[in-house]
């Protein structure tokens, strides 16, 4: 009886993907506004997140710490929604 009786299951949302992509945009709009508006010193993940409308922990989840956020915002920043693809390829 080597095989797995109930073998797993591949998780696959669209829905729940979209809901993390909107969320993650949520995020980075409110830091930048947060950034602009009081600096990087001034702005906490507490802030941003109460600014996008989601948890604290959510923030940490989907970035780590603020200055993941800093770089994720960088990121957009510079290469737009293509964050996959290196600068040097994107069409400008």
């Amino acid at each position: 009886m080597s095989e797995a009786v109930n073998p797993k299951r591949r998780y696959d949302s669209k829905r729940r993907l979209e809901q993390a992509q909107e969320t993650r945009r949520a995020i980075l709009a409110a830091a930048k506004t947060r950034f602009e508006d009081h600096g990087y010193a001034a702005a906490t993940v507490a802030e941003i997140a109460a600014d996008a409308g989601v948890a604290t922990k959510t923030v940490y989840l989907a970035f780590d710490s603020k200055g993941g956020v800093l770089r994720a915002l960088w990121n957009l920043m510079l290469r737009g929604e293509q964050d996959d693809q290196p600068v040097a390829d994107q069409e400008w």
